[in-house]
């Protein structure tokens, strides 16, 4: 009732992985029963359980964020610290072609063919568009913790000598979470970046 009297119309489920959560199914059902749209943001691993994904058809989401973890068995085994990776390609491969999305990945790698290979992938497993993001400082225990994040000026620099290449290979069709500041950008690439229309969702941070 006080999502409904807020005039909500839509709402994401993050985590943690939502897939996880003991009543996402009833929660999908009662929600579309209100009129409400759901967004889930997952890393669809667990699609690839065969009783899961049966279940999960049931009772979808309305739409989905996929976030890849990894391009490779050793990149996925680097992240996300598990050996599942056959599992994960069919996870992603059922979430894309059931939500007949894209997939958002974080940037972090010091070296700029990494892009080029998720590229590579995302066209691979059915992506229809490829979101980039860029390593955050994360709050733990001890307060603000940067150790996975490389300089600013050498992610603009690795994404500068990719781009045409990456851009090729999702034919046009990726975007930018953009969560540095736009100072650090030429600023032909961020005019390049505003005239395409597969960029509509490119968001700027600029503090």
């Amino acid at each position: 009732t006080l999502i409904l009297d807020s005039g909500v119309k839509k709402i994401t489920l993050i985590g943690g992985e939502p897939t996880l959560w003991s009543h996402l199914f009833e929660f999908n059902k009662f929600c579309r029963n209100l009129g409400i749209k759901t967004l889930i943001v997952t890393n669809a691993l667990r699609f690839s359980d065969d009783t899961f994904w049966e279940r999960y058809k049931e009772n979808p989401n309305d739409s989905a964020g996929i976030s890849l973890k990894g391009h490779s068995k050793s990149s996925y085994k680097e992240i996300a610290g598990i050996n599942d990776f056959d599992s994960l390609v069919s996870g992603l491969k059922r979430g894309l072609d059931f939500f007949q999305c894209g997939v958002h990945t974080v940037y972090s790698s010091p070296d700029p063919e990494g892009l080029v290979d998720t590229a590579k992938f995302a066209k691979e497993i059915g992506a229809k568009h490829l979101k980039i993001g860029f390593c955050k400082p994360t709050i733990t225990k001890k307060g603000p913790d940067g150790s996975f994040m490389l300089p600013p000026s050498q992610v603009v620099n690795n994404v500068l000598n990719v781009y045409d290449e990456v851009s090729s290979i999702m034919e046009d069709r990726i975007s930018f979470s953009m969560n540095l500041p736009l100072c650090l950008w030429p600023e032909e690439f961020l005019e390049l970046l505003s005239s395409k229309k597969t960029n509509d969702n490119l968001v700027p941070i600029t503090a």
